[in-house]
């Protein structure tokens, strides 16, 4: 990923990096090697979006220490949409 964002980077195409279910970092590593790995991605210049619904707040102090964040603005907000559906 990393050459991959060099690339882009390269080529003017790139100016933030999003990941989703940040919560995964923190709550995966024990058993998901790969994601230590994801804190590689700080050598990036671009900001970055962390999204998740479902770190509980708790965790939100060891998500900053393991990726070395110095004042992240974090937004809550309700996770409730009116205008999905899920069908079985």
């Amino acid at each position: 990923f990393l050459a991959y964002a060099d690339r882009l980077d390269s080529a003017g195409g790139l100016n933030r990096v999003v990941v989703d279910e940040y919560h995964l970092i923190c709550t995966a590593e024990s058993y998901r090697r790969k994601m230590h790995e994801v804190k590689r991605l700080r050598v990036l210049r671009y900001q970055f979006v962390f999204l998740t619904a479902t770190l509980p707040a708790y965790l939100v102090p060891r998500f900053y220490e393991a990726l070395l964040l110095e004042r992240p603005l974090l937004i809550r907000s309700h996770t409730v949409r009116p205008d999905l559906e899920y069908h079985v």
